[in-house]
This record gives structure tokens, sequence and C-alpha cells, in this order.
């Protein structure tokens, strides 16, 4: 089996892993400003099955949503709304540091951090581009770049 196909192969089983990192730095700042995540899920398409709150999808290698609300009456500052769009990209950065802290103090020989590492790299910058889609069900699909851009553009 040539590199290639390692790669792609690894691929799409890491990629649900820099997903979650992701959604969970969404949900870890959601819970931090008092919010409630209803749900994380992994990939897109019907539940292939769930653990708590965390679903995993058929299709678990292409992206991931954090659903969450606010409590009733409560008011959110722009930086904090800031904070929880940005918070996917900023534990996929802190993900590549902790690999590379990983691979360097312990002198880790493995492809697989340096495929965790270009998968957390690519995320943060297509996340950070801003974009829109519609897809099934009429379900849009806003990256953190755009809910970023929107919230700064707003008149307030």
């Amino acid at each position: 089996m040539d590199l290639s196909m390692n790669f792609n192969i690894g691929a799409i089983l890491l990629v649900p892993i820099c997903t979650f990192i992701h959604e969970l730095g969404h949900a870890l700042f959601v819970k931090l400003f008092g919010g409630k995540v209803i749900q994380v899920e992994i990939g897109t398409g019907p539940v292939l099955f769930q653990i708590g709150s965390v679903a995993f999808k058929r299709m678990f290698f292409l992206g991931g949503f954090c659903i969450f609300e606010w409590p009733n009456g409560k008011k959110v500052s722009k930086f904090e709304e800031f904070l929880v769009f940005f918070g996917g990209v900023a534990m996929n950065a802190l993900f590549i540091v902790i690999l590379y802290f990983l691979r360097v103090h312990f002198h880790i020989k493995s492809d697989i951090i340096g495929h965790l590492n270009f998968i957390n790299f690519f995320m943060i910058i297509l996340c950070l581009v801003p974009f829109k889609l519609s897809i099934q069900n009429n379900r849009q699909i806003i990256s953190d770049g755009k809910r970023i851009f929107e919230l700064f553009s707003k008149n307030s």
C-alpha cells in the first residue's frame, strides 16, 4: 500500500478526532459563559450512534456541529460570542501545540501525529474562511469565520 493510500485511510479515521476537538472548543466556551450544549454532532447524515450528547453520524468524516442555546434572558457580549465561535479554531491550534510537544519531548516518530497536525491546520484555515452553504433539509452551514465576520459587521 502506497503512502497516499495510507494518508487517505488515516484522514478518514483522523478527521473525526480533529472535528471532535474543534466542536469541544465551541462547547467549552458555551458552558464557560453559562450556555447549554444540546448536542455535538460529528459528521452529517443519519445518526449511527450516540454517546450522551455526542452524536456520530453516517458520514462521520464530513464536518460537525455544536448545537447550543443561551438561557432565557441571557445577554451575551460580542466578546463572549466571538470566543464561542473562535473556540473551535483555538482548540485545534492547542491540539497542534500539544502534539508538537509530545513529538519533541517524548521523541515520538509517528506519521499519525503529522497527519493530525496537517488536518488540524487545514481545519483552522477552512473554518476561518467566511462562507455559507445550504444543505439537506434547509439546514445551513455557516463557517466560524463567517459568524465572526457577521458578529463584528453588525451595527451596535
